[in-house]
């Protein structure tokens, strides 16, 4: 059953092939931004000064620890403009996962009209809804540091007993994560189809929702992360074989890397719409 959700998925990511291009296109907008704005900020530091020209050919470190302290003001602008463009890119994500997660819980085809209204409909709820994860995952925070420190009660002398107990507790931790997230997907659909207004009670719903079918929710998770973690070794692993020695292989590098953002963005896609189906079919 949690394949053909995840085949159902893969289906209908091909079949809306103009959300896909849409969402790859805003990742694409950001990295470039960003980039062109950090390669030009740093670029300038580093080449406008007697400093920097010791730090690219590479004389001193004390240099580029000269150079931070002297650019320091123009290094925090950068790092105020990366914030917020994080910032603005995570409220693009909010309301174009209105329309995501609307289109695949319909039975209608893709119309732009429909879909950038519901980005626009959802988008409040979804706000809330990131607000209320937050509560949950300051708990979990919580829950992992009081089961730490427990098990360090157990850890006694021995260091491999406490690399063990160290990683007993960050499983817990990545455990916790994992259920946060993965609950916070199913409370969009339910503040979709559902008339609550609370998306306090839309999160609660949405808990009770994971936890009656925990075998099939999880499993179903954890089958995605390992495609969106195979993914990655493939694109970088083949992207650590090709050799930055000449400006074309320079060229096929950057165009293996955009195909690896086009990837991950349809993985994204396949990951809400089988759960979504997952969801329509409990």
């Amino acid at each position: 059953m949690i394949f053909k959700h995840i085949l159902t998925g893969f289906q209908l990511t091909l079949k809306n092939k103009r959300v896909w291009l849409l969402l790859f296109s805003v990742q694409l907008l950001f990295a470039s931004i960003l980039t062109v704005s950090m390669k030009t900020q740093f670029s300038s530091l580093l080449s406008d000064n007697l400093m920097g020209q010791e730090v690219m050919a590479g004389h001193t470190g004390i240099a580029f620890v000269e150079m931070i302290v002297h650019q320091g003001q123009a290094l925090a602008m950068q790092m105020k403009f990366v914030l917020l463009m994080a910032l603005f890119y995570l409220g693009v994500t909010v309301f174009l996962n209105g329309g995501v997660f609307a289109l695949f819980l319909g039975d209608a085809p893709f119309q732009q009209k429909t879909f950038w209204g519901n980005a626009g409909q959802y988008f409040g709820r979804f706000f809330r809804l990131m607000l209320n994860s937050l509560l949950y995952l300051i708990i979990a925070v919580l829950l992992y540091l009081g089961v730490d420190a427990l098990l360090m009660l157990f850890k006694g002398d021995s260091e491999k007993m406490l690399v063990l107990l160290k990683g007993v507790g960050f499983a817990f931790l990545a455990f916790e994560l994992i259920l946060v997230q993965m609950t916070f997907d199913y409370a969009k659909m339910i503040a979709i189809k559902s008339d609550k207004k609370s998306m306090f009670k839309v999160s609660l719903s949405a808990w009770g929702f994971v936890f009656r079918r925990l075998g099939r929710t999880l499993s179903l998770y954890l089958l995605m992360l390992l495609l969106g973690l195979a993914v990655f070794v493939v694109f970088t692993g083949i992207g650590g074989l090709i050799p930055t020695i000449s400006g074309l292989m320079v060229f096929l590098l950057l165009l293996w890397q955009q195909l690896h953002s086009f990837v991950r963005a349809g993985t994204r896609m396949v990951f809400i719409a089988s759960q979504c189906q997952l969801y329509c079919s409990a």
